[in-house]
């Protein structure tokens, strides 16, 4: 499933998520924070 155009969410995420939709907002809030780890571990590394 794409979300964004050549941004696939693995299917083990989806799984996460949709569990949620209905939390809709606690969703968001928990995958921008999932998001900007992983920025920020990308960041940190490639310093």
């Amino acid at each position: 499933m794409e979300l964004f155009p050549g941004w696939e969410i693995p299917p083990y995420e989806m799984m996460l998520i949709f569990p949620n939709l209905k939390n809709q907002s606690k969703a968001q809030a928990a995958f921008r924070d999932y998001v900007n780890t992983v920025d920020f571990s990308a960041f940190a590394v490639g310093r």
